[in-house]
């Protein structure tokens, strides 16, 4: 099983509003374990419960905690923000394409007016996990995200 797949068990959980979850539902659960905190966007928490589930899965052998190396290294690289994780990717020297991939991490740039949105200085995004390449177009493709 692929990351996207992972993802794609998730499609039909819902908030209960207002980017809250209950502990009832895995994806609940797993945001919540991932550091989401009721109010909060999602989408890159999601990504994290995500990659995390697929290590814990399919990752390396267990050390400590419960969970393999991978998964510590990436705990502490996922952030709330979109930017702030792409940052934490990038200084921990992770490859970061310019082309997606099927179950890839893809951050996208909120615009408003042609001007990127900010909150004081943190730059708005989203997060996703690429699930399909368009035939023909290696620049199309489609994601799965929460919190849209």
């Amino acid at each position: 099983m692929r990351p996207y797949q992972i993802f794609e068990q998730y499609i039909g959980e819902h908030e209960i509003g207002n980017n809250k979850f209950t502990n009832e539902t895995d994806l609940g659960l797993r945001l919540h374990e991932a550091g989401q905190k009721d109010t909060e966007s999602w989408c890159c928490y999601a990504a994290e419960a995500v990659y995390k589930k697929w290590l814990d899965l399919f990752g390396e052998q267990v050390t400590d905690g419960g969970h393999n190396k991978k998964w510590h290294e990436i705990d502490k690289l996922f952030n709330g923000n979109s930017f702030l994780t792409l940052k934490n990717f990038k200084d921990a020297a992770y490859h970061i394409g310019e082309l997606p991939a099927v179950d890839w991490m893809v951050i996208f740039v909120h615009k408003k007016g042609g001007e990127v949105s900010k909150i004081g200085n943190i730059v708005l995004g989203h997060t996703g996990i690429v699930s399909k390449i368009n035939t023909g177009d290696i620049t199309a493709f489609e994601y799965i995200s929460g919190n849209v």
